[in-house]
C-alpha cells in the first residue's frame, strides 16, 4: 500500500505540476494585464505539487534505502550493506546530475515548453516502469512482505507507565508519533543521527539561495552549472570511495575520517569571507563547497549504515 500510494502522489503531483508550467508559459501575456486570478492560481498548484511531490518522493526514499536495503541484507555481511547503500546513493546522485544537463538542453535547443511537456510526459511514462521494477523486487525477496518484522520493538521502549497521566495526557503518551520520537531517543546513533541532520541545516550548498548569490557576484551561469555538476561527481566518488574505506577502517572510524574532511574543505569556504576580489571570492565559495561533498556523501553513508 505503501508503494502504491507513494507512486500515485508522486507522478501525479509532478504531471499536475508540469501541466501548471504549460499552462503559464502558454499563457498570453497582454492577458494577464488584466486578469491575474488564474496566474496565481496556476502557480499556487506549481507549488503546492511541487511539494507534495518532493514529500512522496522522501516516502519512497525512506521505504527503499532504509527499509527494504535492511531487510534484503538481513544476514549478509555489514559490507554488503555498505555496498547497497552506496549503490543507491550513486543512482540517487547520477539523477540529480543528468536531471539539470537534460533539461537545460531541451529549453536550449528546444523551448521552455517543451522541457514542461517532456516532464509530465515522463512522469506518465515512468510510473509504469517504476512499478513494475519495484513490484518484481518485492515480489521476487519474500522477506519483503513479511509481516511484524519489528513487533518486537515496543518491549525494547521502555515507556513510562501511563497510571500517573490522565485524560489528553494519555493520549499523548501513548501516541504513535510521541513514542516513535521517544524510541528514537533511547538509540546509540540519536546524537550521529542528529549531526547529519543538522550538516543539511545550511546554505553551503548548491542550491537555490547559494546559485542566486553567485549569480550577484558576477559570476557566469555556466560556470555554477559546472560547479554543481563538479559537485555531484564528487558526491558520486564518495559512493565509491566509502565501501572501500569501511571495509577498511569500519564504518565509525570512516564516519569520524569523513566529517573532519568535509569541515578541512568548508575552511576554503571560510577563507574566501576575507577576499576582496568578489569574482575570486566566489570561486574559491564553490570550490570549497563542491570538495566537501566527499565528506558530506561519505558521513551520510557512514550513519545511516549505523542507524540500520
Amino acid at each position: 500500500k505503501v508503494l502504491r500510494l507513494w507512486l500515485f502522489c508522486q507522478n501525479v503531483s509532478f504531471m499536475a505540476a508540469g501541466v501548471a508550467v504549460v499552462a503559464i508559459l502558454a499563457y498570453p501575456d497582454g492577458a494577464m494585464a488584466y486578469n491575474h486570478t488564474p496566474f496565481i492560481c496556476l502557480v499556487v498548484l506549481i507549488n503546492v505539487c511541487g511539494a507534495l511531490g518532493s514529500l512522496s518522493t522522501l516516502a519512497g526514499t525512506i521505504l527503499i534505502e532504509r527499509e527494504w536495503a535492511v531487510v534484503i541484507s538481513e544476514g549478509e555481511h555489514p559490507s554488503f550493506l555498505a555496498k547497497m547503500n552506496s549503490i543507491l546513493r550513486r543512482i540517487d546522485l547520477s539523477c540529480k546530475l543528468l536531471a539539470p544537463v537534460v533539461t537545460g538542453f531541451i529549453i536550449s535547443f528546444v523551448s521552455l515548453v517543451a522541457s514542461a511537456v517532456t516532464l509530465a510526459l515522463w512522469n506518465i511514462l515512468s510510473v509504469i516502469l517504476q512499478y513494475w521494477l519495484l513490484m518484481s523486487v518485492y515480489n521476487g525477496i519474500p522477506v519483503l512482505s513479511r509481516r511484524g518484522r519489528f513487533a518486537d520493538e515496543s518491549e525494547r521502549v521502555g515507556f513510562v507507565s501511563l497510571e500517573s497521566y490522565s485524560g489528553w495526557m494519555n493520549g499523548l503518551v501513548d501516541h504513535p508519533y510521541v513514542s516513535a520520537w521517544r524510541l528514537y531517543l533511547k538509540q546509540d546513533v540519536v546524537i550521529p543521527g542528529v549531526a547529519l541532520a543538522l550538516l543539511y541545516f545550511t546554505v553551503l550548498s548548491f542550491g537555490t539561495l547559494m546559485t542566486a548569490t553567485l549569480e550577484w557576484e558576477g559570476v557566469p551561469t555556466f560556470v555554477i552549472g559546472l560547479g554543481r555538476g563538479l559537485s555531484a561527481v564528487i558526491g558520486i566518488g564518495a559512493t565509491f570511495s566509502y565501501p572501500v574505506l569501511e571495509s577498511r577502517i569500519s564504518s565509525l572510524r570512516a564516519g569520524l575520517w569523513s566529517i573532519w574532511s568535509q569541515w578541512s574543505c568548508l575552511l576554503l569556504c571560510m577563507g574566501s569571507i576575507w577576499v576582496k576580489e568578489r569574482v575570486s571570492s566566489a570561486y574559491m565559495l564553490m570550490g570549497g563547497v563542491a570538495a566537501s561533498r566527499l565528506g558530506l556523501w561519505m558521513f551520510d553513508l557512514a550513519v545511516i549504515q549505523q542507524m540500520q
